[in-house]
């Protein structure tokens, strides 16, 4: 098998036992080149996750300047 493919789009979704299920979104550009041997292709790919996070609302209080030392 010879030759490239390069990804216009595309998603990979990791999963790990039924602990953890990530959907990976593969990003323009990343490619498989192969030279002969299947398993052995070049993998040039980068992908994204995205994941959705809350911060609470936090205050931050500095010590007097006469305490810092």
């Amino acid at each position: 098998m010879f030759g490239a493919y390069e990804f216009e789009r595309g998603n990979y979704n990791f999963t790990l036992y039924d602990i953890i299920n990530k959907e990976f979104s593969i990003n323009k550009g990343s490619r498989i080149t192969w030279f002969g041997d299947p398993y052995e292709a070049l993998l040039g790919i980068t992908a994204s996750y995205k994941q959705l996070v809350s911060t609470p609302q936090q205050s931050v209080t500095r010590p007097p300047t006469s305490q810092l030392r």
